[in-house]
């Protein structure tokens, strides 16, 4: 995670943009138009940190102005910003005010979808009659449908559940703290949570910056993720691997003290390995 993008006034969002390092940045920047920014972290609320990429002032992608405006769109800045006390990449700063339409379900998130599922079956995770909630993404698709065909019982908000599924929906919270204290609030005891995301130690290997935009506010690892779980007194206990998006992950998470499929000395195995993987690539390191 490095430095700044040599930019001028925009920067065009192609599939890699190249960083250098030749500008560092601190966690308060002067932006041209704006003046500085006190940035704290949305999930520990850290201010310690550095911007690790600047796209410059861009316009929102998720606005959709009528054929008849004449344009130009409204830009805005468009900075990641890596805590160091959590390790939670985020967008330094978002203004925009997203329309988020729907979008229709890709064949291949419906295909990861299904494989994702049996994934978390096969570790008896997804037992039949229990009740399932999800906290919806506002891009579309849903779990519901396919859960309640393997004997789940979607409810709706009002009452506990077994099962919450998280797929792409936490990263539109601007306050992660909050969004995911509201996740395992609804949870009976014994449940479980399952957040799928795209990993950021997919983006850094592979060099997938114009996944950086307004609206999605955070960029998770599965070591922040833990962080991030460990303060509201939950725990990783499982995780998936697909090759979704070059990188998705698929984390399973409990109370602290419950068990998970992978018990055993050292904590679930699985978790661990995408630990050492992320380290690895250095998703904690701002030098990278």
């Amino acid at each position: 995670m490095t430095g700044t993008v040599h930019r001028t006034d925009t920067v065009p969002l192609t599939d890699t943009v190249h960083l250098t390092d030749t500008v560092p940045l601190t966690d308060t920047v002067p932006l041209t138009g704006t003046g500085s920014v006190d940035i704290r972290c949305r999930a520990c609320g850290s201010g310690r940190g550095e911007v690790v990429l600047d796209l410059g002032p861009q316009p929102a992608c998720d606005r959709f102005p009528p054929v008849g405006d004449p344009g130009p769109d409204p830009v805005h800045p468009l900075r990641m910003w890596l805590c160091a006390g959590c390790g939670l990449a985020q967008l330094a700063e978002d203004v925009t005010v997203p329309e988020e339409p729907a979008g229709l379900e890709p064949a291949a998130l419906v295909a990861q979808a299904e494989a994702a599922m049996d994934a978390v079956a096969g570790a008896g995770l997804l037992p039949a009659g229990s009740r399932v909630r999800e906290a919806g993404s506002p891009h579309g698709g849903s779990w519901l449908g396919s859960l309640a065909g393997r004997g789940l019982v979607p409810v709706g908000e009002d009452g506990p559940a077994d099962v919450v599924v998280d797929c792409f929906g936490l990263m539109h919270d601007p306050d992660q703290c909050g969004a995911l204290a509201r996740r395992v609030g609804g949870i009976a005891p014994g449940g479980v949570l399952l957040v799928q995301f795209h990993s950021i130690e997919a983006i850094v290997r592979q060099g997938q910056w114009n996944a950086l935009r307004h609206g999605h506010y955070a960029y998770y690892s599965a070591t922040a993720l833990e962080a991030m779980l460990g303060r509201v007194g939950w725990r990783a206990r499982a995780a998936w691997r697909f090759d979704l998006y070059g990188g998705t992950v698929l984390l399973a998470a409990r109370r602290a003290g419950q068990g998970g499929p992978e018990d055993g000395a050292g904590g679930p195995a699985s978790v661990r390995e995408l630990v050492r993987g992320e380290a690895a690539a250095g998703v904690r390191d701002p030098a990278v």
